[in-house]
C-alpha cells in the first residue's frame, strides 16, 4: 500500500530536514527499499510551497534530488494553507493520503494509528485530534470554526476536523475536482461523505516561531468559508468558480533504477501489454494475452485489484490519468496498451500510445469522442444522426434553457457504471441533482437530455479498415424504477426485435463508424427503439456485460484476441469474422448481471449446469454489499447458452437457483432473481 503524505510549507526552510527526517524514520524503511519494514508501506512526501519568502523551495529541492520519496512544487504566490493542500492532493499517486502541517506539530508517528483505524473501522477519513494548549488565538479560531461548520456546513457534533487527516483515495477524488476558487478541504469532504473517525494524538511543540494566524485572518477565513460552503450564503456560485493556485516550479521527479532486468522489457523477448484496469472485467483479457503468449502489466488504482493477482506486472495508477499511465508505460518499458469492458480508459490507451508512438486501433481523437458524452452528442447531431434532445448545462445557464427538455436524465459527461444518472422531472430537480451527479465528472457541466421511452438494445460489431462487420444485436434489460434508471440486469442473445430492427440499426452504426473515423477495432452502441430509433450512446471497446467470453461462443469471432493484437501490432486473422453471418446466428445466450440484497456475506456458493459458459462473484465472504445505486453493486454474473427460448428461459432459472448468497442475519438466497425480457 502506498502512503502519500501532503504538506504545504510557507516560510519553514529551517525546519524542513528536520521535518522530512522524522517522517521517514517513523514510517519507511530507508529510501533504497522497495517496501516498508513490515511489506505494507511505501511513501511518498509532496511539499507545497505556498509563496514562501525564506528559499523554502530551494530546500525542497535539495531534498527531493537527495531522495526520490519527496516531491516539491512551488506556487506562484501564496494562495494560501487550504488553497496549497489541493494543490498536493491533486499530485498524490498514493491509495492513502495524509495532509499535516509543516512545523512539525502533527506526530508523524500517529499516523499509523490513524491509518489503522480507517481500514479497520472502514471510514473513509480519520482526523487526528488535539487540543490547542496555551495558544488562545488557535483555541478561540477553534471553537469560531467548530460553530461554522456545525451550524453552516453540516458537521456532526460528535465529530472534530483538523489539518491532520488520512483519507481514502475514493474520496480524495472526488474532493479535488472542486472548480472553486477557494478550497476549504474539510468541508468539501462533509460534502463527500460522513464515513468520518477521529483519532487522538499527542500534540508536539512547534518547531521554531508562531503560528501564522491571527484571530482577525480567521475570521477572516471561516467568513470565506462560509461564503463559498455555507447553507445561507449569499454568493451567487458563478462567482465561486476559478483558478485555486498556479504552479510555476516543480521537481524531477527521480524514479529509483530497478535492478537489471527488474522492470524493461522481458528476458525472452516477449511483448509486453499493459492493460487499463485490473477488475473483475478484466480478468478474461489477462488470461487471454498470457496465452497467446505475451506479458501483462496490469495497471489499477486498487493494490489488491483481482487481476493484479494473476498478470505478470502490476503497476499502480488512477487509470483516468493519462499522465500517471504514461509514465507507467515508459517505466515497465511496454509494447501495447488496451482497455476492455470499461469506457474511460479507453482515451487514457489511446493518449499512451500516441505519446509513445505504439499501435493502436484508434487516434485519441476518435477516442475522446467515444467517452464524452458533450463531444459525443455534438459530433452525433453535426452528423445527422438521431439522438435525444439535450444540452450541456452549469447553474450559471440558467433553469429556462431545460424547460423544452423535462421529463429529462441527467449524466456526467465522462462517467461510467450508471453512476450519477438520475430521472428528473422539472428544472429545479436537475439543479437538486447538479452537484450530486457532478460528483461522477471531471467536468464543470452536465449532460442534460429529454428522457426517451423504449427498448433499449445494443449493437457490437468489430470495424477492419474501415469496414464494419456486425457481430451481435441483444436486448438490455434495465431496471424500470426512476432513481435506478439505465442500471443493466441482463443482456440477451439475439433481441427479439432483430426481424423489425437489425437493418436500421447497421445502416445507423455504419453512419456512426464514418462519424467518428472510427478505422480498426470493436464498437458497443446502444440504442432506444421507440416511436424513432435512437442513439443513447457508443463506446470503442468490447462491452461490460462478459461480451469478451461469450461473443467467440455465438459467433466465432475471439474479438478479445484481436484487441489484444491489435494493441501489440500483432497481425490478426479476420477469417472468421468474414463468414460469420449475423442474421444466420441461432444458439441463444443470456448474460444475467445480478444484484442482492443488501448486508455482510456469510456464505457464496454456485454449482455451474451444463449450459453454463462462465459465473462469478464480485464480492468475497464477510464483504458488505450496499443498497442498489449504479452498476458497481452488482453481486454477481453469470452466462447460460440453448438452443431456443424455451430452453434458454430454463437455464436462468436453473442458474438463478444454483447461485447463492447467505446474509449475516439473514435467512434465506440473498440474489434477487428478476425476470427475462
Amino acid at each position: 500500500m502506498r502512503l502519500s503524505i501532503v504538506i504545504p510549507v510557507y516560510n519553514s526552510a529551517s525546519v524542513l530536514p528536520r521535518l522530512t527526517s522524522e517522517i521517514f524514520n517513523k514510517l519507511s524503511p530507508p529510501k533504497d527499499s522497495k517496501a516498508s519494514a513490515d511489506g505494507s508501506l511505501t511513501l511518498e512526501l509532496l511539499l507545497v510551497d505556498d509563496g514562501s519568502t525564506d528559499g523554502s523551495f530551494e530546500v525542497i529541492k535539495a531534498l527531493a534530488a537527495a531522495d526520490p520519496r519527496i516531491r516539491g512544487f512551488r506556487l506562484s504566490k501564496n494562495f494560501g494553507q487550504q488553497n496549497a493542500t489541493l494543490c498536493g492532493l491533486r499530485h498524490a499517486k498514493g491509495d492513502l493520503i495524509a495532509t499535516m502541517d509543516d512545523d512539525l506539530q502533527h506526530p508523524a508517528a500517529s499516523l499509523s494509528d490513524m491509518i489503522g483505524q480507517l481500514l479497520s473501522e472502514n471510514q473513509d477519513i480519520v482526523y487526528g485530534i488535539y487540543p490547542y494548549r496555551g495558544e488562545w488565538i488557535r483555541t478561540l479560531g477553534s471553537s469560531l470554526r467548530d460553530w461554522l461548520f456545525n451550524t453552516q456546513i453540516g458537521k456532526p457534533e460528535n465529530i472534530e476536523i483538523s489539518s491532520f487527516r488520512v483519507m481514502r483515495r475514493a474520496l480524495r477524488d472526488r474532493i479535488v475536482e472542486t472548480r472553486y476558487r477557494f478550497a476549504y478541504i474539510s468541508a468539501l469532504v462533509l460534502r463527500e461523505t460522513l464515513m468520518i473517525g477521529n483519532c487522538q494524538v499527542e500534540r508536539q511543540p512547534r518547531a521554531a516561531g508562531r503560528s501564522g494566524y491571527t484571530f482577525a485572518s480567521l475570521c477572516a477565513l471561516y467568513f470565506r468559508t462560509w461564503l463559498y460552503y455555507g447553507r445561507r450564503s449569499l454568493m451567487p456560485e458563478g462567482l465561486k468558480g476559478g483558478t485555486a493556485y498556479t504552479v510555476v516550479e516543480e521537481t524531477q521527479v527521480l524514479e529509483q533504477v530497478p535492478e537489471c532486468g527488474d522492470i524493461s522489457g522481458e528476458p525472452n523477448g516477449k511483448k509486453k501489454l499493459m492493460l487499463l484496469g485490473a477488475g473483475k472485467l478484466q480478468l478474461n483479457a489477462v488470461k487471454r494475452a498470457q496465452e497467446l503468449g505475451f506479458g501483462v502489466v496490469a495497471v489499477d488504482w486498487e493494490p489488491s485489484a483481482p487481476a493484479k493477482k494473476i498478470a505478470d506486472e502490476e503497476g499502480l495508477a488512477d487509470v483516468f490519468n493519462a499522465d500517471a499511465c504514461l509514465e507507467l508505460a515508459r517505466k515497465f518499458s511496454v509494447d501495447g496498451v488496451m482497455t476492455t469492458g470499461t469506457d474511460q480508459p479507453v482515451l487514457t490507451a489511446a493518449k499512451v500510445a500516441r505519446e509513445m508512438g505504439l499501435p493502436s486501433l484508434i487516434s485519441a481523437d476518435t477516442a475522446l469522442g467515444a467517452t464524452h458524452k458533450g463531444v459525443m452528442k455534438r459530433r452525433l447531431d453535426a452528423c445527422g444522426i438521431p439522438t435525444a434532445p439535450y444540452t450541456l448545462w452549469h447553474l450559471t445557464d440558467g433553469l429556462e434553457v431545460l424547460e423544452t427538455l423535462m421529463p429529462g436524465v441527467v449524466k456526467p459527461v465522462d462517467s461510467q457504471g450508471q453512476r450519477g444518472i438520475f430521472r428528473v422531472t422539472s428544472p429545479d430537480e436537475v439543479l437538486e441533482r447538479f452537484d450530486e451527479v457532478l460528483r461522477y465528472s471531471r467536468d464543470e457541466r452536465i449532460l442534460v437530455e429529454k428522457f426517451v421511452s423504449g427498448d433499449e438494445v445494443t449493437f457490437s460489431g468489430w470495424v477492419r479498415e474501415g469496414k464494419l462487420y456486425p457481430l451481435a444485436l441483444t436486448d438490455r434489460v434495465t431496471f424500470a424504477e426512476r432513481e435506478r434508471i439505465g442500471i443493466c440486469v441482463a443482456h440477451e442473445f439475439p433481441t427479439k426485435h432483430f426481424e423489425t430492427h437489425a437493418d436500421e440499426v447497421l445502416m445507423l452504426s455504419e453512419r456512426i463508424v464514418k462519424a467518428f473515423e472510427i478505422v480498426n477495432g470493436p464498437v458497443y452502441i446502444q440504442y432506444l427503439l421507440g416511436e424513432t430509433t435512437v442513439v443513447n450512446e457508443l463506446a470503442c471497446r468490447i462491452g461490460g456485460a462478459y461480451e469478451d467470453i461469450w461473443m467467440p461462443e455465438v459467433t466465432g469471432c475471439d474479438w478479445l484476441r484481436w484487441m489484444v493484437e491489435g494493441a501489440l501490432g500483432v497481425q490478426s486473422d479476420f477469417s472468421a469474422l468474414e463468414v460469420y453471418d449475423w442474421k444466420k446466428a441461432r444458439r441463444r445466450l443470456s448474460a444475467q448481471l445480478f444484484f442482492s440484497e443488501p448486508g455482510t456475506i456469510r456464505k457464496l456458493s454456485a454449482h455451474p449446469t451444463a449450459a453454463c459458459l462462465d459465473y462469478g462473484f464480485h464480492y468475497e465472504e464477510g464483504q458488505t454489499i450496499g443498497a442498489i445505486s449504479n452498476a458497481t453493486q452488482r453481486a454477481g454474473y453469470f452466462v447460460v447458452t440453448a438452443e431456443d427460448e424455451a430452453g434458454l428461459d430454463a437455464a436462468v432459472a436453473d442458474m438463478f437457483d444454483r447461485m447463492s448468497i447467505e446474509m449475516e442475519g439473514e435467512e434465506g438466497n440473498a440474489v434477487l432473481v428478476r425476470k427475462r425480457r
